[in-house]
């Protein structure tokens, strides 16, 4: 009971830094407004260079709380978060190394997650099993290799085979199609996505570049990373299907 007064603990804390830090950042566009006319006024006649001065420094002053802020509200959030996942771990659950059905990985709505149970991937868990459902889909939640040819189950890199393999002794598995939430499966000449639809003999739908969650919809988004002079640039793509290929 002590650990769970502790989370309602941090989300106050978390909700108390989120709610000062909105209001400094309000404060801080209504200075930014008031500098705007200040200096269009000045442009005109009768320049106030102390009052142009001072706008100057409280505007500095709130960037700085505000800031301060954001960076406490993140902090907050990330020891929610570890703690959330840890009473989770402690609950009876799966340990990410394996469940109960003697299948690694562990089940989520509509299929299985394969990501091992490390501080990183705790996001990415609970993001395979908030992901809006796939009606008609068995979904695999992986990483994938930038190859396209390898997926990571959990910390074994492995190819389309022992993937099938696996797909297939999971009794949630009806042979229906197979949905990929793993990057880079249905990228480039003959990638896993193909290939396991030619073993399965099932349509497969896979991501041509990166797969993620969306945060605010729950719909898995696809995405390419191109990389350039002044930093990544992050182009909309999408989930190919592909096709068992006869023998």
């Amino acid at each position: 009971m002590s650990k769970l007064q502790d989370l309602a603990d941090q989300v106050r804390q978390l909700g108390s830094a989120t709610e000062s830090a909105s209001a400094q950042l309000a404060a801080l566009t209504k200075r930014i407004e008031q500098m705007q006319q200040q200096l269009v006024s000045a442009g005109r006649a009768g320049v106030d260079v102390e009052s142009v001065r001072n706008s100057l420094s409280a505007t500095s002053s709130l960037a700085r709380s505000a800031t301060a802020s954001a960076a406490q509200a993140s902090q907050l959030a990330k020891q929610f978060a570890n703690s959330l996942a840890g009473i989770g771990g402690r609950s009876g659950g799966s340990s990410g190394h394996g469940s109960n059905d003697g299948l690694p990985g562990s089940a989520i709505p509509g299929g299985r997650e394969f990501l091992s149970d490390t501080p990183e991937n705790q996001p990415l868990k609970r993001d395979a099993a908030r992901m809006n459902t796939q009606y008609g889909y068995y979904t695999v939640a992986m990483h994938g290799d930038t190859n396209g040819k390898e997926v990571l189950m959990q910390e074994t890199l492995i190819g389309a085979n022992k993937l099938a393999e696996v797909i297939q002794s999971d009794s949630a598995w009806n042979n229906q199609p197979v949905f990929m939430l793993a990057c880079h499966t249905g990228e480039g000449n003959n990638p896993i996505g193909q290939q396991l639809a030619d073993l399965l003999g099932v349509p497969v739908r896979a991501p041509n570049g990166v797969a993620v969650v969306s945060q605010s919809t729950g719909d898995p988004v696809a995405y390419k990373v191109q990389q350039t002079d002044v930093g990544d640039i992050f182009i909309k793509s999408s989930f190919l299907t592909f096709l068992p290929r006869s023998s």
